[in-house]
């Protein structure tokens, strides 16, 4: 696979960082294209800052359902936020066999393990981490396929399902048995 449609997918807002990725693109050559999936308010201030630093090399889409058919067109999905509940997009991508560059925030801080199923970098490091995936796409894609099936083994809504059930569980067997 050529590493050359990077994307990003969620709300256009300060924590969000996307106006990173936008930047990493600047410095990976005129061949890396940005896809640009969500809504809000920094949305028309993205698109000034592509047209400045990206020019023709951009597209922004809106969705906020059912992001499949967004994923499959995406070489690599950046994270760049500075706060993150869980990251579901992060998962999703995963799921799909995308190859994630994020901040270590949210799930990824846990889900990842750095250059095996995931790229854990600063907003600084996104760059490298897109040019390192550029430059070698048979890792990439295997970085693509591990996530893949990290995602599988954790991310799947019965599996987490089940490992709440079993967290709730221990705690109130833990309650049961202090109250004895």
């Amino acid at each position: 696979i050529m590493v050359d449609k990077i994307g990003f997918a969620g709300r256009f807002s300060p924590e969000k960082n996307a106006h990173v990725l936008i930047e990493a693109l600047r410095a990976l050559g005129p061949d890396a294209k940005a896809l640009l999936v969500g809504w809000g308010p920094l949305r028309y201030q993205l698109m000034e800052l592509c047209n400045e630093l990206i020019p023709g090399r951009f597209a922004f889409a809106t969705s906020r359902e059912f992001l499949g058919d967004y994923y499959q067109i995406m070489n690599a999905l950046c994270m760049p936020s500075a706060e993150e509940g869980f990251g579901l997009v992060a998962a999703e991508a995963m799921l799909h066999g995308v190859p994630v560059v994020s901040t270590p925030v949210g799930v990824a801080h846990d889900l990842f393990n750095h250059r095996v199923n995931g790229l854990l970098a600063t907003q600084g490091e996104f760059a490298a981490n897109l040019g390192l995936l550029q430059q070698n796409p048979e890792w990439a894609r295997g970085l693509g396929k591990e996530g893949r099936r990290t995602a599988l083994k954790h991310c799947l809504a019965s599996t987490m399902a089940v490992k709440y059930e079993e967290l709730l569980e221990s705690l109130v067997d833990g309650c049961h048995t202090e109250q004895r």
